[in-house]
């Protein structure tokens, strides 16, 4: 992805540009940056911490959804991290404060895991695909063949493939001393990470764009692409023999894998409309002339917009499961409902309070949140091992 700071400070007005207009869309760019950037930030680092908690409930830790889902996470959270607060740090600071710019560990470090991890959200989005794919050519054998094991060492071994690739950011990234002449007639000196000058010679970092390019978007989009076509397909096959599918024994999972299914639809569409500007606008970034600061100004507005549409990508998951994923909802209900209440450590607890309130007229009943009677036969008692509340009750 090209990470080129787009400035537009130093071009020269062309006929009908007013300085009065470049300020006020520089101004416009600015404050997309810091207000936008920041509700983006804000509720996607809140949103994937949240669906990484819910995800490791018993509800999706046992299976390959909610392990993918959960790597997707921990990859937005990360590409939202060291893309997103870069770019809001470099607004909101005067002189425009690169994090990448304080040493060269930190200008190869930053680099490699921002590439990296927007990669990799990208491909695990394909993995998961894959799986919901399977599932629905192979009902009664996906779970044979995308077994959690399964999944995890195919992502394992996408995973490994591109930190390879990506590898390279740390031998052809390295800090670089940049001379600017102003109008003043000063020079001013800016120490900015980007390829080595070897590197710019040969335009290997044109090649290096175009093949990141493919591997973030166009590979992925193609992928899910079809992948979403068999599966389109597929269904309305199905929906002709739903007689036949009922029969079936895997037919009791039906509502699951439609929840499933059209959750998979709804992020790839969202993962395809926030990516895919982005991938256009800097694939054409450097055949369209901006010789003049109006230009400048409306393609720096232009790229703010694309950025922003695409971290959105990295925020929005959250929102997406709580409206698209009925088993979501619950889980996440679940999760709520055990931190705001402290059951009994362990059933030995349970036993020491009785006693010790036994000379009293005070009876304690334990109430199980998810079960509707939890009454054990012979017991004077409802006594839950799970989501249990202290309920007083003074006769």
């Amino acid at each position: 992805m090209n990470e080129s700071n787009l400035s537009f400070a130093n071009g020269t007005l062309g006929v009908g540009d007013h300085y009065d207009i470049v300020d006020h869309y520089k101004t416009i760019a600015r404050n997309l940056w810091l207000i936008a950037g920041f509700i983006i930030l804000a509720v996607g680092v809140f949103g994937n911490c949240v669906s990484f908690i819910v995800l490791q409930t018993s509800y999706y830790r046992p299976h390959p959804t909610g392990l993918l889902l959960s790597i997707l996470a921990v990859c937005d959270t990360l590409s939202l991290v060291t893309g997103l607060v870069r770019k809001w740090i470099l607004e909101l600071t005067e002189n425009g404060y690169d994090v990448r710019s304080d040493s060269v560990v930190g200008c190869k470090l930053h680099a490699f895991l921002t590439y990296y991890s927007q990669t990799l959200g990208s491909w695990t989005i394909v993995v998961f695909t894959l799986d919901r794919t399977i599932s629905v050519l192979l009902p009664l054998k996906s779970k044979q063949y995308f077994t959690y094991r399964r999944v995890l060492a195919t992502w394992l071994l996408g995973a490994v493939v591109l930190a390879s690739f990506y590898s390279q950011v740390f031998f052809i990234f390295s800090m670089a001393t940049h001379v600017v002449a102003q109008d003043n007639g000063e020079n001013d000196t800016y120490h900015v990470c980007n390829f080595l000058p070897y590197y710019f010679d040969i335009n290997y970092n044109k090649v290096f764009y175009w093949v990141d390019l493919s591997l973030f978007s166009t590979l992925p989009f193609v992928a899910i692409a079809s992948c979403n076509g068999v599966i389109i397909a597929s269904l309305v096959k199905m929906r002709r023999a739903q007689q036949v599918i009922r029969a079936t024994p895997g037919g009791g999972d039906k509502n699951k894998r439609r929840g499933t299914i059209i959750l998979l639809m709804v992020v790839s569409l969202v993962f395809v409309l926030t990516t895919l500007p982005y991938a256009l606008h800097f694939a054409t970034y450097s055949y369209i002339p901006r010789s003049t600061a109006y230009a400048k100004a409306v393609d720096a507005i232009i790229s703010v917009l694309v950025y922003l549409l695409y971290f959105s990508n990295n925020a929005i998951n959250f929102l997406l499961y709580c409206v698209c994923a009925e088993r979501f909802r619950i889980a996440l209900k679940t999760s709520v409902c055990r931190a705001a209440v402290t059951p009994p450590s362990s059933m030995s607890q349970v036993s020491r309070v009785s006693r010790k309130r036994s000379g009293s007229n005070t009876c304690y009943t334990y109430v199980d949140l998810r079960h509707q009677s939890c009454r054990r036969p012979g017991t004077a008692q409802d006594i839950c091992r799970n989501n249990s509340v202290l309920r007083t009750t003074v006769t």
